[in-house]
């Protein structure tokens, strides 16, 4: 009964995600801002990668549409397996997501932004960040800076 009630939910979710405009109103989320305004303090090449929905087609333009919205400027690259692309650090809050990234960057770090879906989530070049703990992200920033 569980898994039937999963899959309801997941189905549902999916109906809403393909409503015209669900992606481009997404809220900002504070926490992924603030690593991001450490990352342009410390001068990294900031990029967005985001992974689009195989089956909503049109997640992609609203996804690009929220990215020029919310952060002018910086350049947005939108993929179906994010383990394809190249970076130093990773910022994104869905698990799955972030071991396909690893596997690929042994040396790379990722932060968490805090969410219910990642909170077990452990390996050894992720932090998550939960918004009391930005001093532990800048410092694991910071080591990256002085390795160049």
């Amino acid at each position: 009964m569980a898994t039937t009630t999963a899959r309801r939910g997941c189905a549902r979710e999916t109906v809403i995600r393909r409503q015209p405009g669900w992606w481009r109103s997404l809220p900002r989320l504070q926490l992924g801002f603030d690593v991001l305004a450490e990352l342009q303090a410390l001068r990294f090449e900031t990029h967005v990668l985001t992974k689009g929905p195989v089956g909503t087609p049109s997640a992609w333009t609203e996804k690009l549409e929220w990215c020029q919205q919310h952060l002018p400027g910086v350049p947005v690259t939108i993929t179906m397996d994010k383990g394809l692309v190249y970076g130093k650090v990773l910022v994104d809050d869905w698990p799955p997501y972030v071991e396909r990234w690893l596997e690929w960057r042994p040396r790379g770090l990722v932060v968490l932004p805090a969410q219910p879906w990642n909170a077990g989530f452990s390996h050894p070049n992720a932090l998550r960040y939960d918004g009391h703990n930005l001093s532990e992200i800048r410092a694991a920033l910071r080591r990256l800076c002085d390795l160049e």
